[in-house]
């Protein structure tokens, strides 16, 4: 039986295909959603944007690099996600609805730990809008 993400968000069920198979510069590359951010978890559990895909930018309408990780979505608290995700090294997928510039809408976040290689603070966490699901 397919799960609820490869049914929901076929791009974010193959991004986390190629990280589950160890490939965690294939798992951005093959998001074809609304973006992604590279998550910095800090010593003092602050997280921070590190690297926006531009997709995810023009979602926002500013500029992300640089600024706290719960500007994703203010509702949430993404330290905590971020922080689960990094601590377990296990994938954590959370929907919810967000409040952008268009309105109320769908969105899917699914946190990915990146390997020790890369940096062992660092998680990507893929953003995805259902088109669908705005109102």
């Amino acid at each position: 039986m397919p799960d609820l993400i490869a049914l929901r968000y076929p791009a974010l069920h193959r991004a986390r295909q190629a990280w589950r198979c160890g490939d965690d510069q294939s798992a951005l590359a093959k998001l074809e959603g609304d973006g992604a951010a590279r998550l910095r978890l800090a010593p003092d559990d602050r997280v921070t944007i590190v690297e926006a895909d531009p997709r995810l930018e023009a979602l926002y309408g500013r500029p992300l690099r640089g600024a706290a990780a719960d500007l994703l979505s203010p509702d949430a608290d993404i330290a905590v996600e971020a922080t689960i995700a990094a601590d377990t090294g296990c994938e954590l997928f959370v929907e919810d609805t967000v409040t952008l510039t268009g309105g109320a809408t769908r969105m899917a976040r699914l946190y990915l730990p990146l390997a020790p290689a890369l940096t062992e603070a660092d998680v990507l966490c893929l953003v995805v809008v259902s088109a669908a699901s705005k109102t």
